[in-house]
């Protein structure tokens, strides 16, 4: 299913095309659109050109694959997060709704990161229920490998999640996670500890049915530690056939000459040329929310979590949080969850704050 973004005022909506003509008289939509659930996006069903749209109010709101796109989930969070899905549960029931119509997938579930309220995204009379797998494959990738009783946990979820969808969903998920750390697993979801060498270095845990993903994780960590080791003008290349280079696969050390690339450290100005952020090749959340953004802008303006700098390669681009006055490069103004890349001396406005990206 595809949404998009649009603005119209200071209000941002994600909007659904309907594949048919809706009917509007249908229970469903009448409930949807005339609003006060407070667990549920706001809801408004418009006609433009003959198409039908849902229009859902996410203004103020992050999305979770946005929200976790460059951190971890930790415990915390997700017991919030299974507070808001039993709300929810309890929300639908009173109203007679479907649980099976609300759209899990991470890009489609909100948080309101000022109080961690979460809302979701409900589509009538179409089940999504399948889209729940989704955000628990998300969670399995994105929780802290640093909490091993939260990864058990996670992965005690989908586990049961997959003997039986529904009766997992509607009764035990909740139990679950609160009660991670307290209950000992079942014998049959037991985890399995990584090696003693792996567990020394990471605290992590896997089960059986993840240890691929656990495995490309931990190489990949590897191969990570392995290319800053040298902080030296030599790099060892590792080629495709052993076979030229004997059994260990490495080829010969070469030297790089120093001038050969020039790396650009980017930093972020004030208008009148002072620093506020050195790059240094990494991301930057802006906002003024501490706890949650690095580059901190103290301004009415500025939403708790207002933009990202995201670093890809030798490349920056920024992106639109969903703020409430907007991300501006060069005067133009991004859409929600937009990225733009950016280039030497460009102007990005944060609200009313503008900022010089340059050298």
């Amino acid at each position: 299913m595809e949404t998009e973004y649009v603005r119209s005022l200071q209000t941002s909506f994600c909007r659904i095309n309907l594949d048919k003509t809706p009917e509007e008289n249908r229970f469903q939509y009448g409930i949807l659109t005339r609003g006060g659930i407070g667990s549920l996006l706001p809801c408004t069903l418009r006609y433009i050109d003959e198409e039908a749209y849902l229009y859902y109010d996410i203004t103020s709101k992050q999305n979770v694959r946005s929200r976790f796109e460059r951190t971890v989930i930790r415990r915390e969070w997700l017991r919030e997060f299974v507070k808001a899905y039993e709300k929810l549960m309890n929300d639908l029931g009173r109203f007679l709704l479907d649980e099976r119509n609300v759209i899990w997938d991470p890009e489609n579930v909100y948080e309101d990161v000022e109080d961690m309220s979460f809302s979701f995204l409900y589509k009538p009379y179409e089940d999504h229920s399948e889209s729940f797998r989704n955000l628990l494959e998300y969670f399995v990738e994105h929780i802290d490998y640093e909490d091993g009783e939260l990864v058990d946990a996670v992965y005690k979820m989908y586990d049961r999640y997959e003997a039986c969808p529904d009766e997992y969903m509607s009764k035990q998920l909740i139990r679950d996670i609160f009660n991670m750390g307290a209950v000992k697993a079942a014998e049959n979801i037991k985890p399995i500890p990584v090696s003693e060498e792996e567990e020394e270095d990471t605290g992590a845990y896997r089960k059986k049915s993840f240890g691929d993903l656990f495995k490309y994780r931990r190489k990949r960590q590897e191969v990570n530690e392995y290319v800053n080791i040298e902080e030296t003008d030599y790099e060892t290349v590792q080629v495709a056939e052993a076979d030229d280079y004997g059994e260990s696969g490495f080829g010969k050390t070469i030297y790089i000459d120093p001038d050969s690339e020039k790396d650009y450290e980017y930093k972020i100005y004030s208008m009148d040329g002072k620093i506020l952020w050195d790059l240094k090749g990494c991301d930057c959340t802006i906002g003024k929310k501490k706890d949650e953004a690095d580059l901190i802008l103290e301004d009415r303006s500025v939403s708790r979590i207002h933009a990202r700098i995201l670093h890809d390669g030798d490349d920056y681009y920024i992106e639109d949080l969903n703020s409430t006055n907007g991300t501006f490069k060069n005067g133009v103004r991004l859409s929600s969850f937009e990225k733009k890349k950016l280039k030497c001396d460009d102007e990005i406005k944060i609200g009313k704050i503008r900022l010089l990206f340059k050298e």
